[in-house]
C-alpha cells in the first residue's frame, strides 16, 4: 500500500494516547482506517457517556435537561449528584460574574511544525487570574492517579490553553469529576452516586517537559510515515504485552483472539481503555 503523508498532522489526546500505547495499532485505526464491531455492553457505556456531556453542555447552554434523563434513572442521579458536589462552579452559575469567560464543549486548535493539536474542553472557565478546565468521566474514580497524570489529556489539555492563552501554566488547573462513583451506606442494598474528583494544578515545568514529549512523538511520528511500507514502521509491542488482550487487531497481529471477540467485566479493563475518546477528528 502506497500512504501520502500529510502536510499537517492532525492529533487528539486520544489518537497521542493510542499511539504511546501501540504504534501498530495507531496505523491500523487511523491510517488504515480498519475497525472491528463494538460489543454490547460497551456500546452502551458510550452511548450513556455521548448522552451525559450532552447533558451538561444543555445545562451550560440554559436549555431544558429534563427529557435527556427522562426514563433514565441513573442518569438523574448522576447528574444531580455532581451539580449538589460542584455548587461553586454548576450551580446557578455561580461564577458568572467573577468569569472573563466559560463555554462547554470549547475546542482549540494549537498549530505546530507539521502536526495539529485538536482538544476539546467539556467546561472551561476563566478568570482574571486563573483558568479551570472541567472534564466529565462517565465510569467510577480512577484507581492509579499516576497513570492519570501521565495521560495525554492530562498533560495535553493545560499545555494547549497555555500556548492559546495569556495564562501561565501556574494559573492552569485541570479537575476530573468521575459521575459514577458510588457511596454506600449502613444498609447493603441502598447506594447513592457521589462523584469523586481528580485535580491536576499545572506548572511550567510540566509545560517544558509536555513540549519536548510532543516533539519527539510527533518527529517519531512523521518518520514512520515517511517510511510507511516498511516492516519497522508502526512496530508491534512486545509479544507478552498485556494490551494484546483488549484490542481489536489482536488476531492481524498474530497476539490470539480479538478484543472485541471477548467478554470482560468493567474491572478488569484497563483505565486507558475506558477513556472517553475524542470526538471523530481523523486527518
Amino acid at each position: 500500500m502506497i500512504y501520502s503523508a500529510p502536510v499537517n498532522i492532525r492529533l487528539s489526546q486520544g489518537k497521542l494516547n493510542v499511539l504511546e500505547t501501540c504504534a501498530r495499532k495507531f496505523k491500523l485505526s487511523y491510517l488504515d482506517n480498519l475497525s472491528s464491531p463494538i460489543p454490547p455492553k460497551q456500546k452502551e457505556r458510550m452511548e450513556w457517556g455521548r448522552r451525559f456531556h450532552l447533558l451538561m453542555q444543555q445545562r451550560e447552554l440554559g436549555l431544558p435537561v429534563e427529557v435527556l434523563f427522562a426514563g433514565d434513572r441513573k442518569m438523574k442521579q448522576c447528574y444531580e449528584a455532581l451539580i449538589d458536589a460542584v455548587p461553586d462552579i454548576l450551580k446557578s452559575n455561580n461564577l458568572e460574574g467573577r468569569s472573563l469567560f466559560r463555554e462547554a464543549e470549547h475546542s482549540r486548535v494549537l498549530s505546530l511544525d507539521r502536526c495539529e493539536i485538536v482538544v476539546i474542553y467539556d467546561l472551561l472557565v476563566e478568570q482574571e487570574d486563573r483558568a479551570q478546565i472541567f472534564d466529565w468521566k462517565t465510569y467510577p474514580l480512577a484507581k492509579d492517579r499516576s497513570r492519570l497524570q501521565h495521560n495525554w489529556q492530562t498533560r495535553l489539555y493545560p499545555f494547549v490553553l497555555a500556548e492559546t492563552s495569556d495564562y501561565q501554566p501556574e494559573q492552569i488547573s485541570m479537575t476530573y469529576w468521575f459521575v459514577q462513583s458510588v457511596a454506600w451506606s449502613n444498609r447493603k442494598s441502598d447506594r447513592q452516586m457521589t462523584p469523586q474528583k481528580l485535580f491536576f494544578q499545572y506548572d511550567r515545568r510540566q509545560h517544558e517537559q509536555t513540549r519536548q514529549d510532543l516533539d519527539r512523538r510527533v518527529a517519531e511520528l512523521t518518520e514512520w510515515l515517511e517510511n510507511y511500507s516498511s516492516e519497522s514502521s508502526f512496530p508491534k509491542v512486545a509479544e507478552d504485552s498485556k494490551v494484546c488482550q483488549f484490542c481489536p487487531f489482536a488476531r492481524r497481529c498474530d497476539r490470539g483472539s480479538s478484543g472485541s471477540e471477548m467478554s470482560w467485566d468493567l474491572e478488569d479493563i484497563p483505565e486507558t481503555y475506558m477513556w472517553d475518546e475524542e470526538r471523530n477528528d481523523d486527518f
